[in-house]
């Protein structure tokens, strides 16, 4: 009798063990998903076409489609060949000219709310001697503090045809 209710105890004992192993699984698997986020980014200008000596307007939109806030998010745009850089705002003060250097290309994101994007507007001017040609210029996503749900829609291009 003793001996039995000595195994029954190592029963519960091991049975509470792999209730508490499998609670302490199940939550790491949540926070892990839960932290999560899914960037968007896309690329676009103003004109498909142009000629020496004119402005192009680009646009830089970063989405976060949530389920998390986004932090540290590093943007790569290395301005093309072709064209001058001029200037460039955002469409949030809350992340401001300051954070795109044209030099590097490098746009840093301190944070993105789950839900919303921002734009970054970059003014160019196509260079004298570029026509005619092609100029095609890549945008994407380098760096994220949290995990991603996702690996689709951190790269675009956009491409104009100087004529």
């Amino acid at each position: 009798m003793r001996r039995e209710m000595g195994n029954h105890r190592k029963v519960n004992l091991i049975i509470i063990l792999i209730l508490l192993i499998s609670t302490l699984i199940i939550s790491a698997i949540i926070t892990f998903c839960a932290h999560r986020v899914d960037l968007q980014i896309t690329y676009t200008v103003d004109k498909p076409t142009a000629v020496e000596q004119e402005y192009v307007f680009y646009i830089i939109t970063l989405t976060n489609k949530g389920p998390s806030n986004a932090t540290d998010i590093i943007i790569s745009d290395v301005l093309p060949k072709g064209l001058t850089y001029i200037s460039n705002s955002t469409k949030d003060s809350t992340y401001d000219e300051n954070h795109f250097n044209p030099s590097t290309g490098i746009w840093n994101v301190s944070n993105l709310v789950r839900g919303t994007n921002t734009q970054l507007f970059i003014t160019m001017y196509v260079d004298i001697g570029t026509s005619p040609q092609t100029i095609t210029s890549v945008v994407k996503v380098m760096h994220i503090a949290q995990p991603e749900s996702s690996t689709e829609n951190k790269i675009s291009g956009v491409s104009i045809k100087i004529e």
